[in-house]
């Protein structure tokens, strides 16, 4: 500024304002959620969950199963073209490709049977959450927006949908192969 003018304090560079501080929140523990998901998905399952997820399981391990012993199929196949046995080369590469359509089915009925498990699973999870959620007191629910605590109940309803459908499809079938 000139002639020694001083600016005015709007004009003054200025720091950002500090972002607000988060809550620091203890961590999860992982056999929690194992237990968590395995209340809903089991325990608390009327008996059609029960034999639903027990089918499921049923389709994947007959999947697991055929996708181990389909590729020999292949190697028997190729086996057979190269020693120019074409009938039985036929059998061999029909027999692979209906394992791997049985492959392909199986994992289809097994999502198929876990859907019904899981939305039940959800339905269950969301109404507790809906409950303590009405328990709440009202300085609660005067802090905090209504669009956010819906927005955390949705997210938290498809998480719990995701999380069981990986534990139960990933997680487990990956610790039982390495057993």
């Amino acid at each position: 500024l000139r002639g020694g003018a001083t600016a005015a304090p709007s004009m003054l560079p200025q720091e950002p304002p500090a972002p607000p501080k988060r809550r620091e929140e203890p961590p999860v523990d992982a056999r929690v959620v194992l237990a968590c998901i395995a209340s809903y998905a089991w325990r608390r399952a009327s008996l059609s969950s029960k034999i639903l997820l027990c089918l499921s399981a049923s389709f994947l391990l007959s999947s697991k199963a055929l996708n181990v012993l389909v590729p020999s199929a292949l190697q028997r196949g190729v086996d057979a073209l190269s020693k120019g046995d074409g009938p039985l080369a036929l059998r061999w590469m029909s027999l692979y490709c209906g394992g791997k359509v049985i492959v392909s089915l199986a994992s289809e009925l097994r999502s198929a049977a876990f859907v019904r498990c899981s939305q039940r699973a959800t339905r269950k999870f969301s109404a507790d959450v809906f409950a303590k959620l009405h328990v709440l007191d009202a300085n609660y629910h005067a802090s905090n927006p209504a669009g956010a605590v819906s927005v955390a109940f949705a997210r938290g309803a498809r998480g719990f949908a995701a999380l069981s459908f990986l534990v139960v499809f990933s997680v487990l079938p990956t610790l039982a192969e390495l057993a």
